[in-house]
């Protein structure tokens, strides 16, 4: 029976009976008694009016206006109606009246506020929904709180027959699990503790009924739903496929880089009046504040990773193995790998600054400074008047690169200040290069369009790259095509770009499931947002996300 509503003073006005109210300063005292003239055995069955005596339970129920509220609650023991008869006689003589719905046996907690205290379980966790539940009057523990979210039983689900599987973190690096989503009825059906693919062939070969797996591209799912379910169709996550493409693009130009940044350079001196130019990627704008010293460290570190890209360079040419390099020099295997994919060593990005108080006064400040007004203090005090909050030590830290050649002479000398020489071109982001070559020609300003020209003209490699990503993706939106998949891989088995032939080796290597995803409409768009769901879920548990508490509370669906 459902719990009693809330809106009701008693928990169950039909059943109780309110004797008398009484009241401290935090507790109300309800006197209730029931109103039943029978009552039937709970173990038999049998009705019956004869009374044998009464007690008095203690029971708590929801707060009144912030202020707890505890039933003084008068339930009667009964004769059982079959004591004595032979032919249908019953093992128990005495019972106690029972309250379904109400209060169960035994408890000390009525059934309409153990809902409340499921319902703020599952939404909040044990700490933040005891918190809350001060706030409304309650005075629980969140141990009370993760009793009562492991102790709920969960909804028996029918067998799904389209399932999404993706893996979750769980101990980022270090241990991972899978999530099963029913991509028909839109709702987690399980979580598994770990993403191996045994585990896997398990729950697939627990429920036949599975016709259709959508999945990455991982290898222990490709495995555990062949193995498991092996009359079900294989359906490969488009995103996944075309962010793989996208990024053996961004490997073709990430071993172009010296290309990228002449091309960057030259497509900026174009297409500037006075012929100095800017960079054309959006991470390649120099910071404001471009100092001596930051310019020396900026090479300083450049020359150390010149030495590393080297090292890493000789030891691959002696025969050792990717796995053996990040040993000996203690480097990433993804820095490894791109230093072994580059002829010569990339630069890193300069990150362009947030801006500061002064940025929205800095057109004033030039327009003064090249009027002839190159004093500090007036200067201040003119942006001042203006609204600027800031310390005076920004400005001059500015001025102090306007400034240049030597500074007037003073009672005391000083060094002249040089002109520091200009900064090599910044370094051209491959990944918004190749996001640039992708994008509609009219979707690009001038500037970003003479860059894509320029990148094009001087690298065929990007040219061929580019084209078969453009095709791929046409064969992709428009399904009908997918019979010319075939057509795009011996194309790409031909080309003389060793990124886009491994791409098209691994698409050899799942052939049935990609060319699933021309023509099916499942995808994994489903199990990601459930993913950020269960990571929203694990975070709020803090340090007590263990994995049945968190199965729960992902698996619950509270009744609409």
């Amino acid at each position: 029976m459902a719990p009693s509503s809330a809106a009701t003073i008693l928990p169950d006005p039909t059943r109780l009976q309110l004797l008398r109210l009484t009241a401290t300063a935090s507790c109300i005292t309800a006197v209730v008694a029931t109103k039943q003239p029978a009552a039937q055995c709970p173990l038999c069955g049998g009705t019956t009016r004869r009374v044998h005596s009464q007690y008095v339970r203690q029971v708590a129920d929801l707060p009144w206006h912030g202020v707890a509220l505890r039933l003084q609650l008068h339930v009667r023991r009964f004769f059982c109606a079959r004591l004595g008869c032979a032919r249908l006689g019953c093992a128990r003589q005495v019972f106690t009246e029972r309250l379904p719905g109400l209060v169960a046996p035994h408890a000390r907690r009525t059934e309409r506020l153990n809902h409340w205290l499921r319902a703020v379980g599952f939404a909040l966790g044990g700490e933040a929904g005891a918190r809350l539940l001060h706030l409304l009057g309650l005075a629980t523990s969140p141990d009370t709180l993760v009793r009562e979210i492991r102790r709920t039983p969960l909804d028996v689900l029918p067998a799904p027959t389209v399932v999404s599987v993706d893996d979750w973190c769980v101990r980022r690096g270090q241990r991972y699990g899978a999530i099963l989503v029913d991509l028909a009825r839109r709702r987690v059906v399980d979580l598994l503790p770990d993403r191996e693919a045994d585990t896997f062939v398990s729950w697939l070969q627990a429920r036949p009924a599975v016709a259709v797996v959508s999945r990455d591209r991982g290898a222990n799912f490709a495995d555990g739903a062949t193995r498991g379910a092996p009359h079900a169709v294989q359906v490969a996550d488009r995103f996944h496929v075309l962010k793989n493409l996208v990024e053996a693009l961004q490997q073709v130009l990430g071993r172009e880089q010296t290309l990228l940044n002449a091309a960057a350079h030259a497509a900026s001196v174009s297409h500037t009046p006075d012929g100095t130019g800017v960079a054309c990627s959006p991470s390649s704008s120099r910071a404001r504040g471009d100092t001596a010293p930051r310019q020396r460290a900026r090479a300083e570190a450049q020359a150390r990773r010149q030495l590393r890209f080297a090292a890493c360079r000789r030891l691959h040419a002696e025969g050792k193995r990717v796995r053996e390099i990040v040993a000996e020099l203690h480097m990433g295997p993804n820095t490894v790998r791109r230093f072994l994919r580059t002829e010569t060593c990339p630069q890193r990005a300069v990150v362009a600054p947030r801006p500061s108080r002064l940025s929205p006064f800095e057109p004033y400040l030039r327009e003064r400074w090249d009027a002839g007004e190159q004093n500090g203090r007036r200067l201040l005090a003119a942006i001042r008047a203006r609204g600027y909050r800031g310390s005076g030590s920004n400005l001059y830290t500015l001025l102090a690169l306007w400034r240049p050649g030597p500074r007037r002479p003073g009672p005391y000398p000083r060094q002249a200040r040089l002109t520091p020489a200009p900064p090599p071109p910044p370094r051209v982001a491959p990944r918004a290069v190749g996001w640039l070559l992708l994008r509609e020609p009219g979707d690009r300003s001038p500037q970003e369009a003479a860059c894509a020209d320029e990148i094009l003209r001087r690298s065929p490699a990007a040219v061929t790259m580019c084209g078969a990503v453009q095709r791929f993706f046409t064969m992709l939106r428009q399904k009908h095509q997918a019979g010319d998949l075939a057509t795009w891989l011996e194309a790409a088995d031909s080309s003389e770009v060793p990124e886009l032939a491994a791409f098209a080796q691994g698409v050899r290597r799942d052939l049935s499931a990609i060319q699933a995803a021309f023509t099916s409409p499942w995808s994994q768009g489903q199990t990601e947002g459930q993913i950020t769901r269960l990571k929203l879920l694990k975070r709020q548990m803090y340090g007590r996300a263990n994995f049945d508490l968190l199965r729960q509370r992902v698996l619950y669906q509270p009744a609409s």
